[in-house]
């Protein structure tokens, strides 16, 4: 699976938004929004969304910091859910880390409260009277703030996560494990990747059971063994 450890996963270029600079400025979506995420067969995924996650996806954990992770196809470079016109599958959960793209919030340095952040490079930004303007009246648009309410949520949530997967590492319960699926030939092919080993976590006395869940870890816990049903979505 591809690496998800990149912080700031889909960013080029992030520079602040500015009303002095980029009034004019704004979103505009299309039918193709998501092709930017069409590369990736991995993408990380934080606590406030792994219940919804863990209905369409397999959540795996990804490199030496095991990043909860939500696996989107097999094959390398490619994005099951995502189809040639750039359109996410109906239905299905679109992570947040896709969903607050091409915008960010940054808690700059020497300082506490985040501001708003674009990538400058994103093609779903334009100064040509955007469907979705910056700002309105001087202000932030209600759309652009429900957008940066999201990238404080998760960024807030990424500690949370982080917390949790330590409380998880310290234990020693990430195991290497293996999906064995057919191609569409018939042979059977082998996937390895991280998860969570059931019988350890069973295993764990109630004082480090109680450590799990005051962690919020017992949450990724339950959410990684749900969801290993949905690899057949893969195949």
């Amino acid at each position: 699976m591809q690496d998800t450890t990149k912080k700031a996963l889909f960013f080029s270029s992030v520079i602040p938004i500015e009303h002095t600079k980029h009034a004019t400025y704004g979103l505009q979506p299309s039918d193709t929004q998501f092709s930017f995420a069409r590369d990736f067969n991995a993408l990380p995924v934080v606590a406030a969304e792994l219940a919804v996650a863990a209905q369409d996806y397999p959540i795996i954990f990804i490199g030496d910091e095991f990043i909860p992770s939500i696996a989107l196809s097999i094959k390398e470079n490619n994005n099951a859910f995502v189809d040639d016109n750039g359109a996410w599958r109906d239905t299905t959960h679109i992570p947040m880390c896709v969903r607050r793209y091409p915008l960010i919030s940054v808690v700059p340095q020497d300082a506490e409260t985040p501001v708003l952040c674009m990538d400058e490079n994103s093609t779903l930004i334009t100064d040509d009277n955007p469907s979705i303007p910056f700002f309105v009246d001087g202000k932030a648009s209600k759309a652009i703030q429900e957008i940066f309410n999201l990238s404080v949520v998760f960024e807030q949530s990424l500690k949370t996560t982080r917390a949790a997967v330590l409380a998880l590492a310290d234990l020693g319960v990430f195991a290497a494990k293996t999906f064995t699926y057919k191609d569409q030939s018939g042979k059977t092919e082998k996937l390895q990747f991280t998860g969570i080993d059931d019988k350890k976590v069973d295993e764990l006395s109630d004082e480090d059971f109680i450590k799990l869940r005051k962690n919020a870890a017992l949450d990724l816990v339950f959410a990684h063994r749900l969801s290993m049903n949905n690899w057949s979505k893969l195949v």
